[in-house]
């Protein structure tokens, strides 16, 4: 027959449970909060999870049907249609990127990102966003030098202008600089009501 310090002795494990699971979230909550501000004190800094922000800059083709390759009717655009506004490898995009920028305000912020690195920072290109747009290639952090960015073709559509990118990767056998650098390069684009479509390529490209 049980004795009833038993039944006594399983409440209060019961309730030391109970009590457990309830003061843990707590005790890490009061620990993230302390955390922050050691950090703080110490001239450090905290990096919460956030919820996704819209980016100020469109997303290039975000309303265009996607697509592997350039249509048969396409006609390739004169070459003094299309301009080199930038072209370097190093630029502010970590995570590669294909952004179109039709207004001003958005030239500047992508100029900002593009120049991020530079001291001092270039001057921006003026562009006339009544006549034309502004689309940027970004392949995003890369460990070593080598990789490049080539526009193959750009072609226009009646349903939108097409942009052929290549990205050129270095070869196994090649010697690159041993430096961080993030290919991007923006072209002036005629027009400003079709879409924008970007046609990716890759290619490795061996040395010697």
């Amino acid at each position: 027959m049980p004795h009833p310090s038993d039944d006594f002795g399983q409440e209060v494990v019961n309730m030391t449970l109970s009590w457990h699971r309830a003061l843990i979230p707590a005790t890490r909550a009061v620990a993230m909060v302390a955390l922050a501000w050691l950090s703080v004190a110490c001239g450090g800094s905290v990096t919460v999870p956030e919820s996704p922000v819209e980016s100020d800059v469109r997303d290039a083709g975000s309303d265009a049907p996607p697509s592997s390759q350039l249509p048969e009717d396409a006609t390739p655009l004169p070459p003094d249609a299309v301009d080199t506004l930038y072209h370097s490898s190093t630029s502010g995009f970590v995570d590669a990127a294909r952004v179109v920028a039709g207004t001003s305000e958005e030239w500047d912020d992508v100029w900002v990102r593009l120049t991020e690195p530079m001291t001092p920072v270039p001057e921006r290109p003026e562009v006339d966003f009544d006549e034309a747009r502004v689309a940027v290639i970004a392949l995003g952090r890369r460990s070593t030098g080598g990789y490049q960015i080539e526009i193959r073709d750009v072609s226009r559509t009646a349903d939108g202008i097409f942009v052929t990118v290549r990205e050129v990767r270095p070869g196994a056998a090649c010697v690159v600089a041993q430096v961080v650098t993030s290919p991007a390069m923006a072209l002036r684009l005629p027009g400003t009501v079709e879409d924008v479509v970007f046609l990716e390529e890759a290619e490795d490209r061996g040395c010697g």
